[in-house]
């Protein structure tokens, strides 16, 4: 390879120092970067200036990788158990062995399981940018509990915003389009600010959508760096976002009247009618939704040509049952949440609510048009952004169907100025965007990539997650050790054996940790595809060490916005005896006897990557990680580019067009009242009847909530608990990725200094009734656990909330990481009152008491 330097020229320095390109993964922002290599060893990380999502910057961890490659307490050889006691702290008594005994015993343990019942494999998967390759690879396997199973990572982070996204307009995450919004409203998200996806891309972005005028309203209980930034800042209470945003819905439809009819009419299912039971009422001939002709007036097909005007409101009677349009419906559903109620709930001033509402609507310029490379489009600068801090609840689901109903009220969904959708389609892998599909409703088609849409009912289940019982949750992971503990109670016909974890934690990344130890000590085997020894190799069977990012290779397509792939190579060979993930898991597949033929993991690949001849994987060969890029690079480009080619260039991105960015949903109509959602729970409704799953097990399986449309619902930590009296939340630092940085020693000592980021965050009036002063020593106690922390005061929280920031109070059996900070999940419940079954959620808010350590 040629010498590069930072801004991807060739130099004419010695092969002694060179520059590499690669991208970061130190998140899953993936952001290009070069490395610096002085005599074979790499010395400094900077940002590519060639990548056009970065420019060339790069944030704290980024810029920090390097200390992962010589980091001392890496695995350096595949492990092995040999002390069969089993626990938290426990000595497993590892003894290093070669990779090939290593794989063996693992891939011959596999191949007796799924002889018998791959079902009984639990694949806990998260190895960021790969991680749908290595869903395929569990896919392949044949088991059900794939993905991020035993673990939080997934529902902890968005998984209504994936669900209803997909739903309402094809996308897996949403982001404002900052080049003409002029209005946005951040609701417990850090976008632009240090959290967020194509974070360092988004900081500048914003920063310059701020210079020109955008105004920025911040809902979150706690000060955090966007809300210290906004023109507004709402101190609302925890996991009640949805009754803000009801309040908004409200003043829309019952005290504005503002919103975009000729929109709704035309490009939602607002005019389809609805009968008594929320069903469409259909053409008897054709079987298509029927709406209501207010200047004939009668009903027609909702594609009628000769609709003079559609009707949104009103009653009808067409042949002899009676009926209102969708929107009505929507408007009959809101008329208790006005703002005044609202601030009983949120702790947001009425008066607040409505400047704020206000604003937004008149931001709309609802009717107004922009002309865009000769294209006229809808022109609606305002959007509403959330993620984990809205979305992460029991009530999250409901929360996102309540943003979405605001943005589509003010037709603010994929126009210009929007909110535009990143769907989930080949671009991820170097394939080109998709439009979306029209349903003979004239509905938007939803479609998922790696995802799961729609689970259907089974009885016995299958899935240890319980999506057979809540089938539009994309994952409930965090369930499978509750559940793995008597699968016999949930009406499971077999019980889990092994557990494969690639770049996961449950302890870290789940709830309660004694639900989590007692479910791995059930398991015959566990194995851990990992650089370090942490919390969960205390009880696996098997380690098998991972290169670190700068070893390996990858291909990745991260952005929004772009087509075209990036690329990360190894710019050193390996410090130690460790091997590339991808080839971890293709050594197993062929040992296990499911790499080859039409159902194996190369064809799995194929599918996954978007492979096709004459570039598609061999089903009769075997390939390393690297191949399979090469043919995955020359097949994206038509044959005009290899691996090669891009470790050279680094990227091949290229922005997409307007017609891909903007109204990817062409004439099919976005879902005001979510159809899908209703027909999805009557069917659920209906099985749970049919198979006695209350009776039989005791499970109260919610169905109220597939109703439609969006309703309040409190979380469980709402009850009054005199006891436990603080919502306790967590928060991201741009400083920080999961647990996962807590390991590197250049960030942590950042941390230390950070007056607040290692201690537990409560409000300085509470504080001070409570005779609580800055660096007290407290102990933060729920029903769950009880660690000891220390005092930070703020005038920036919300009166009754602790905040601890996410990643840290670790026990890890690594010395930078352990001892710092203490950690929220420990103290949130693993069951399904605390679980949002539509979407798939954790309920991550946890109820504690703050008590002074007595000397």
């Amino acid at each position: 390879m040629e010498a590069q330097n930072a801004a991807g020229a060739e130099v004419s320095e010695t092969p002694a120092e060179i520059w590499i390109k690669s991208h970061c993964q130190q998140c899953f922002n993936a952001c290009g970067i070069v490395v610096q290599v002085k005599d074979g060893n790499p010395v400094r990380i900077r940002g590519d200036a060639d990548d056009p999502n970065t420019l060339g910057h790069l944030c704290a961890r980024g810029l920090s990788g390097v200390s992962k490659y010589y980091d001392p307490y890496r695995v350096k050889t595949p492990l092995i158990r040999t002390n069969p006691e089993k626990g938290r702290n426990i000595d497993p008594k590892w003894r290093e062995a070669s990779w090939e005994e290593a794989l063996d015993l693992v891939g011959d343990k596999l191949r007796t399981i799924r002889q018998e019942n791959p079902n009984k494999l639990i694949c806990s998967l998260w190895p960021y940018e790969k991680y749908i390759q290595s869903i395929a690879w569990g896919a392949a396997y044949g088991t059900t509990n794939n993905g991020f199973c035993f673990s939080g990572v997934s529902n902890q982070c968005a998984n209504p915003n994936h669900f209803v996204g997909m739903i309402t307009h094809g996308a897996l995450v949403e982001f404002p389009d900052l080049e003409y919004c002029n209005y946005l409203i951040l609701l417990g998200s850090e976008y632009g600010f240090g959290a967020y996806q194509s974070s360092v891309r988004i900081a500048r972005e914003l920063a310059e959508a701020r210079e020109r005028g955008l105004k920025l309203v911040v809902a979150d209980p706690r000060l955090s760096v966007a809300a210290s930034k906004a023109d507004d800042w709402l101190p609302i209470k925890p996991a009640t976002d949805l009754a803000l945003l009801l309040a908004m819905i409200y003043l829309l439809l019952h005290e504005y009247g503002i919103y975009d009819a000729e929109w709704l009419k035309k490009g939602t299912n607002a005019p389809y009618l609805l009968d008594p039971e929320r069903n469409f009422v259909t053409d008897p001939a054709t079987g298509k939704p029927l709406v209501w002709d207010a200047a004939a007036g009668v009903a027609k097909s909702f594609e009628d040509g000769s609709i003079g005007d559609y009707s949104l409101e009103g009653s009808y009677v067409v042949d002899g049952v009676e009926c209102v349009p969708a929107f009505q419906y929507l408007k009959d559903e809101t008329t208790s949440y006005t703002p005044e109620w609202a601030e009983g709930i949120c702790d947001i001033p009425a008066a607040t609510i409505r400047r704020i509402t206000e604003e937004f609507a008149a931001a709309a310029c609802i009717g107004q048009t922009i002309v865009i490379d000769g294209v006229e489009y809808p022109y609606r600068p305002v959007s509403m952004l959330s993620y984990r801090g809205l979305q992460a609840h029991t009530n999250g689901a409901n929360a996102m169907l309540a943003q979405e109903t605001v943005l589509m009220l003010v037709g603010a969904l994929g126009v210009p100025g929007g909110q535009l959708p990143k769907s989930m389609d080949a671009r991820r892998f170097g394939g080109g965007p998709r439009m979306l599909a029209k349903g003979e409703d004239g509905m938007i088609q939803p479609h998922s990539t790696g995802w799961h849409l729609y689970t259907p009912f089974s009885y016995p289940p299958k899935s240890l997650e319980l999506r057979d019982y809540g089938p539009l949750a994309c994952d409930m992971g965090h369930l499978v050790p509750w559940t793995t503990l008597n699968p016999e109670n949930f009406g499971f016909d077999y019980a889990p054996e092994a557990l494969v974890i690639y770049h996961s934690n449950p302890f870290t990344n789940s709830g309660d940790g004694s639900v989590v130890a007692r479910a791995l000590k059930k398991l015959d085997l566990v194995v851990s595809i990992n650089i370090y020894l942490d919390e969960a190799t205390d009880f696996a069977d098997v380690v098998l060490p991972e290169h670190t990012y700068l070893e390996r290779y990858n291909f990745i397509n991260w952005s929004h916005d772009r087509v075209g792939l990036q690329v990360a190579q190894p710019v050193v060979p390996p410090l130690h005896d460790t091997m590339d993930g991808m080839d971890i898991l293709i050594e197993l597949a062929e040992r296990a006897d499911f790499l080859f033929g039409p159902n194996g993991f190369n064809a799995a690949l194929n599918r996954t990557l978007g492979l096709s001849p004459p570039f598609e994987l061999d089903l009769k060969r075997k390939y390393r990680h690297d191949e399979v890029l090469d043919i995955q690079a020359k097949c994206h480009s038509q044959g005009s580019k290899d691996l090669a080619w891009y470790q050279r260039y680094g990227n091949d991105f290229q922005p997409l067009k307007p017609d891909q960015k903007y109204c990817i949903y062409g004439d099919a109509r976005l879902p005001l009242f979510f159809n899908y959602i209703k027909t999805v729970g009557d069917e659920l409704k209906e099985n749970l009847a049919r198979h006695e799953i209350e009776k039989k097990h005791g499970l109260r399986i919610r169905t109220d909530v597939y109703k439609g449309v969006p309703f309040w619902e409190a979380s469980p930590v709402h009850a009054v608990d005199a006891e436990f009296d603080f919502y306790v939340i967590s928060y991201k630092s741009a400083m920080t990725t999961y647990a996962d940085t807590a390991t590197n020693p250049i960030l942590m000592d950042v941390a230390k200094r950070d007056p607040q980021l290692i201690k537990v965050v409560i409000n300085a009036t509470t504080a001070k009734a409570r005779s609580l002063k800055e660096g007290d020593a407290v102990w933060v106690e729920s029903r769950h656990a009880k660690a000891k922390g220390v005092v930070g005061l703020s005038e920036g929280i919300h009166p009754q909330t602790a905040a601890i920031s996410g990643g840290f109070g670790r026990g890890s059996h690594h010395p930078v990481a352990d001892g710092i900070g203490i950690s929220q999940n420990a103290h949130l419940a693993i069951d399904l009152a605390h679980t949002g079954m539509l979407g798939g959620t954790m309920e991550t808010i946890g109820k504690v008491k703050i008590q002074k350590v007595e000397s």
